[in-house]
């Protein structure tokens, strides 16, 4: 990389700016599509029927869960020809005893998550699957014309991936797959054989339906009848463990649906098996014959303008009001704190653990017992944050609400598809929160939604979102509510950024991985990751570093040596301009000196959230400190992981780092 005597990076000036997170709309365009029928329906205001259906993708999403305990190592080498990762033009050999396809800092394991395939295979199969989506046989191109049409009525996705394996068919609401001819569609130099493939999407929960080409051809309209009769019979039917399928055409014990040429219609008093009995389904934790826990499997989704006005709601669901405290992280983004203002109450900061950066268990125990003995009462709610992605201490944090009897409502804005334990964030706790802003993991341009335990809270925060009006014929009023609910266009765009919410979520760790690769031998410079082991798995929604404070960068001696101006991120520029330069919280004149030297390579950088104990609008709002939060502020910063971000602008981004970092 060339560098001229100022600093500045010469071919920065041709380089397109490299963004921390960028929308990025599905290849299909579904965003369009739904956003199209809003206005053809006029459908254009909160409600409606993209609303409803938005809700019932997240609610299918977070109340999914993947096997807990099934990390092990990848059982196959690479493909000959391809230890450069190519699938995604990566350009570097696995580390040495990585052959195993290990991530990161988590050596020799792989997350074998039901909804992606590992991220460093997850480029290679979506070559691989892509070469076969713009060459489909003529069977293929069929069946897919009727099938992302109304006649069905539901949703299926093209060449979806499962681990390793690539179906040609995936709907998501029943967890069937269709298959035409072919059964693995795995990468040619890898293939397991057909069976072990069967066995494996079945031990997943996926049931498979078989067809020839010949059958698709032959009668279209047939094939069609067969899956939705098979779909809406795994939708509407409750599973027991002894039912059975009976396959006429075979004399064999596997069931019909596996079948090739005898795939037929089940008559209505033959029995249909779900392939994922309850004596085989595997539990959150690993075990055998456990069921997805109803507090789980029941959670229901608010879908509203704005993650802010998802704290607030649940914060008013909680009971929340004037004179009140709330317990909440200190490390955070400020929407997790001003709403507890909106209702007159008052936030009570929580500082962070080293490993997660998120609220410290210990602490927050430490911090409600003296609460309770300077009030005299209980904090009303605790808000733990998953700051930039990474889980927090979900069984730390809900034993320590559960025994004082307080509701957790989680923040996890930065943290939608991020896992504990193989949870989702958010169904933890009473209350989950998620953010959809522009730069967040999938965006309906402005919105978010409230994660609520039953119907009746889904009901009664949709009334106090939609200015909980009474059932009259005139607009009647008997509690104050808030105008909070989606519109119909935005949520438009969720519905088709939810077909790609599992490749934004496999390229975010993706890129973590190669920032820590690249990273790991820059003396001085930190890649922050997930705990080591298998609870914690992060979405990275931004990847972070952290610069030792010995480490000397050019220009720093001209840090904060001027009023910055214009925005750092967010906020479209609208801020207020600074009085001073400086303020006695704030990053360390290397950490400031590298974001203005990435600024200038054309690479947007940002420093971590300030803690909010340390703002100015907080300074007599108690806080429960270690320092933690503090000291990652004055070191910590944010560099883009985005999907638009490629594995070139990686290296060039880890180039324009080293680059920067003055020798000797």
């Amino acid at each position: 990389m060339n560098f001229d005597l100022n600093g500045y990076n010469i071919l920065a000036m041709s380089r397109n700016r490299i963004y921390l997170c960028l929308a990025h709309m599905s290849e299909a365009g579904m965003e369009q599509k739904y956003v199209q029928e809003a206005f053809d329906t006029n459908w254009v205001v909160p409600l409606g029927p993209n609303v409803n259906a938005f809700e019932k993708d997240l609610e299918a999403f977070v109340n999914e869960a993947y096997p807990y305990g099934l990390q092990e190592a990848y059982p196959h080498p690479l493909p000959e020809g391809k230890g450069d990762m190519s699938g995604r033009a990566y350009p570097h050999p696995l580390p040495e005893g990585k052959d195993d396809l290990s991530v990161g800092k988590s050596a020799k394991r792989m997350d074998f998550g039901v909804r992606t395939a590992d991220p460093m295979l997850y480029g290679l199969l979506k070559d691989f699957a892509e070469d076969n989506r713009s060459n489909p046989t003529d069977a293929e191109r069929a069946l897919w014309c009727v099938l992302k049409g109304k006649k069905t009525g539901l949703k299926f996705r093209r060449q979806h991936i499962i681990e390793d394996f690539i179906v040609d068919f995936y709907c998501n609401e029943v967890k069937l797959t269709i298959e035409i001819d072919g059964g693995y569609h795995h990468y040619p130099s890898q293939m397991r054989s057909d069976a072990e493939r069967t066995e494996r999407l079945k031990e997943l929960g996926y049931t498979e339906l078989r067809f020839t080409n010949e059958q698709v051809i032959a009668d279209l309209d047939s094939t069609i009848d067969k899956i939705i009769h098979v779909a809406n019979t795994l939708k509407n039917r409750e599973i027991c463990e002894d039912e059975v399928l009976v396959n006429e055409d075979s004399a064999s014990s596997r069931p019909s649906l596996q079948g090739g040429d005898g795939c037929r219609l089940l008559d209505e008093d033959e029995v249909l098996v779900n392939e994922y009995s309850a004596s085989s389904r595997p539990s959150l934790q690993g075990g055998d014959g456990g069921r997805l826990p109803d507090e789980v499997s029941g959670k229901r989704v608010v879908a509203l303008s704005a993650g802010t006005a998802a704290v607030h709601l649940a914060l008013v669901a909680c009971g929340v009001g004037a004179g009140d405290e709330v317990m909440v992280q200190s490390f955070t983004f400020c929407a997790s704190s001003h709403p507890v203002t909106y209702l007159g109450a008052t936030p009570v900061f929580v500082d962070s653990e080293p490993d997660t950066w998120n609220m410290d268990p210990d602490l927050l125990e430490a911090a409600i017992k003296d609460r309770i003995a300077v009030t005299g009462r209980k904090p009303k709610a605790i808000i733990p944050v998953a700051l930039y992605g990474m889980p927090y201490d979900c069984d730390r944090i809900m034993e320590i609400a559960n025994r004082y009897d307080i509701p957790v409502i989680e923040d996890a804005a930065e943290g939608f598809g991020s896992r504990y334990k193989g949870r989702v964030l958010g169904t933890f706790g009473r209350y989950g929160v998620l953010s959809f802003n522009g730069n967040k993991m999938i965006t309906t341009s402005g919105g978010g939604a409230l994660i609520t335990p039953s119907d009746e809270a889904w009901r009664e925060v949709m009334m106090y979102a939609t200015q909980y009006r009474e059932s009259y014929p005139y607009y009647q009023h008997e509690k104050i509510g808030y105008n909070y609910r989606m519109s119909n266009v935005c949520a438009g765009i969720g519905r088709g950024q939810m077909t790609i919410v599992d490749e934004h979520i496999a390229h975010h760790k993706h890129v973590q991985a190669l920032y820590e690769e690249l990273l790991a031998d820059v003396d001085g410079i930190t890649v922050h990751a997930q705990p080591k082991g298998s609870d914690y798995d992060s979405n990275y929604w931004l990847c972070t570093i952290m610069l030792a404070p010995s480490l000397h960068v050019k220009g720093e001696e001209n840090a904060y040596k001027v009023v910055i101006t214009g925005a750092v991120g967010g906020a479209a520029g609208v801020i207020h301009t600074a009085s001073s330069a400086t303020t006695d919280c704030q990053p360390n004149a290397n950490v400031e000196a590298m974001r203005v030297w990435l600024d200038a390579a054309q690479v947007e950088a940002r420093p971590v959230w300030k803690p909010m104990h340390k703002q100015p609008v907080y300074a007599d709002a108690p806080a429960y400190v270690n320092g933690t939060a503090e000291g990652i502020f004055k070191v910590g910063l944010c560099l883009p992981a985005g999907p638009y971000v490629t594995d070139d602008d990686v290296r060039y981004i880890v180039d324009c780092i080293k680059a920067g970092i003055e020798v000797g």
